[in-house]
């Protein structure tokens, strides 16, 4: 009985490597081919480290701007403006964390989270511009203003 079922498996694995089902009336048919294609998508069975996105979201010219690794990775939102300093040279932002952490920002500086770019440092206000792809596919630019709270 044992050797009969081992039999029955190895015939029905080689028709299954083959790729020919047996249909009920004799013919041969070939097995019908999967619509998943992975093209573009990640491989779940490799490592994230290893992962090169194929198609990137175009962002801010990082070749015009300095980048800050640490802040990179953080949303404008958590970052609250805390003063301006205005200096003859270049004015500075300062920005604090909410877990109060400090950062000072010049001008032509990259961070956040959608390669925002600091674009100019006034009196009472920073103006930061991020671009980032829409649902559409189509690029967007995105002004943000953050105001110094006056106490």
């Amino acid at each position: 009985m044992k050797m009969f079922i081992v039999f029955i498996v190895l015939l029905f694995s080689l028709f299954t490597i083959a790729g020919n089902i047996i249909c009920a009336g004799g013919q041969t048919r070939r097995a019908v081919p999967s619509p998943y294609n992975p093209v573009g998508k990640i491989d779940p069975f490799q490592p994230i480290s290893s992962y090169e996105p194929t198609r990137s979201a175009p962002t801010v010219n990082k070749t015009d701007c300095v980048p800050i690794p640490v802040l990179e990775g953080m949303d404008i939102s958590q970052l609250k403006l805390s003063g301006i300093v205005l200096t003859e040279g270049q004015p500075i932002a300062l920005f604090q964390e909410a877990n109060g952490k400090g950062h000072i920002l010049k001008e032509n500086v990259c961070f956040g989270r959608h390669g925002g770019k600091v674009e100019s440092i006034l009196n009472d206000r920073i103006i930061i511009r991020e671009e980032m792809l829409s649902s559409t596919g189509q690029l967007q630019v995105k002004k943000i203003e953050l105001e110094l709270k006056r106490r």
